[in-house]
């Protein structure tokens, strides 16, 4: 089970966004890895929502309306997401709908599944007449496919820090070379199908060993997030403790606080088992602690003010992912001077926010966390533009989508 979860982290790395880059989302987002999967494939789904939200995946196949996937899981401290289900082997071909829903918001994405023997009998007939030659290309095609994944997984763990071993590019150009020239020798003629199926299937099981490298890496990333996201947690207890006790008889302090220490209590929990090595496990608990606080902190006394302290504690955990990306910004000599100021501000928003809630006056404090949460989406596109400037360009020159068209 580890290692399948490792695996399946290792290939979400392809499309999330860098790790420990991209910050909590002005926006839910939600997308499929692949846009086409066959019967039996494990589908992945990723996205982004604001840091520590729930989010709910549910995937429907659009022709029966049969619902095939329903989880729900957190975003960590940067706003990514995650999740992967299997498709059955007998699963209906055509699109299916992915529906993300968190805070109120909603994305959609689709996907289609095809099953690539199906409805292609001139294929078939071909591979039957030439002895499984459009098999074995297709296959190779396939193996193609899965290096250049690998190779985006490798390039996305360097990018962000984490070494990889040399080995693994070396094996990986080795194995595309052979691939490229196995096919060329098929579509000629210059091989026998047995001898070409034999060189498959070790280059194939080399692939394996490759992707095998990268395992512990992937492992080592899940775990590092992991405690950034409990470190993350660490800090939002600590903040909510000093509003709360700001806040005097405004809020339930009792019942507040008594539910912040059994949060921080859990994670000592949490941590113990990270350290054993109880990755999956850990992380499981983490949500579960994640939803209960958020559970308790809802049932308490006083709908607006609650309702604003936890606004304050959201916006305060997106600031909180701002100073982490504009740290990490100025060490590759990125000029942040804007991204400060926009925190700085956000900041300063929160504390008069704050005030305003003493004071009982719920309308002026709403209207300053409208401004502060305007503020920080001004500095997370910045930070996006920051980080990729050349799609960042693209999307302007294109302009903003119409009306209407919101969906991902």
């Amino acid at each position: 089970m580890r290692r399948k979860f490792a695996a399946f982290a290792l290939v979400a790395l392809l499309v999330l966004p860098a790790l420990g880059v991209a910050v909590g989302a002005a926006s839910l987002t939600v997308a499929s890895v692949e846009a086409s999967y066959e019967s039996g494939e494990e589908v992945e789904i990723y996205g982004s929502a604001n840091p520590g939200s729930n989010v709910t995946v549910v995937v429907v196949v659009n022709a029966t309306l049969e619902t095939v996937c329903n989880v729900t899981v957190t975003a960590d401290e940067d706003g990514n997401y995650s999740c992967g289900f299997q498709l059955p082997v007998d699963a209906s071909e055509g699109v299916y709908n992915v529906t993300a829903s968190a805070d109120g918001e909603t994305a959609q994405a689709s996907f289609s599944v095809a099953n690539e023997d199906d409805g292609e009998p001139a294929a078939e007939a071909s591979a039957s007449e030439d002895d499984g030659t459009v098999g074995l290309l297709c296959a190779i095609d396939r193996a193609l496919r899965f290096i250049d994944k690998i190779e985006a997984a490798a390039a996305r763990l360097e990018e962000n820090d984490y070494a990889v071993n040399p080995e693994v590019w070396t094996r990986l150009e080795d194995n595309k070379t052979s691939l490229t020239t196995l096919k060329e020798q098929l579509e000629a003629d210059g091989i026998p199908h047995n001898e070409a199926a034999r060189k498959l299937a070790e280059l194939r099981g080399d692939i394996g060993r490759t992707m095998g490298l990268l395992h512990s890496t992937a492992e080592k990333v899940n775990e590092a997030r992991a405690l950034r996201f409990m470190e993350h947690m660490e800090r939002r207890i600590q903040n909510m403790e000093g509003w709360i006790q700001r806040l005097g008889d405004k809020i339930e302090q009792g019942k507040a606080m008594n539910a912040l220490q059994a949060a921080s209590k859990k994670i000592e929990k949490i941590r113990t088992r990270l350290a054993e090595g109880e990755m999956e496990e850990a992380i499981n608990d983490l949500q579960s602690m994640v939803d209960e606080l958020d559970t308790q902190l809802s049932d308490l006394n006083g709908f607006e003010v609650t309702n604003q302290f936890k606004s304050m504690n959201r916006l305060k955990a997106q600031i909180q992912s701002l100073e982490a990306a504009a740290k990490r910004l100025s060490k590759k000599s990125v000029d942040t001077t804007q991204l400060m100021e926009q925190i700085r501000l956000a900041e300063e928003l929160l504390n008069q926010t704050m005030t305003q809630l003493q004071q009982g006056n719920t309308e002026a404090a709403q209207e300053l966390l409208q401004q502060a949460q305007e503020t920080i989406q001004a500095a997370e596109q910045g930070v996006q533009s920051m980080i990729h400037p050349q799609q960042t360009a693209a999307q302007h020159r294109k302009g903003p989508k119409p009306k209407g068209d919101e969906t991902d």
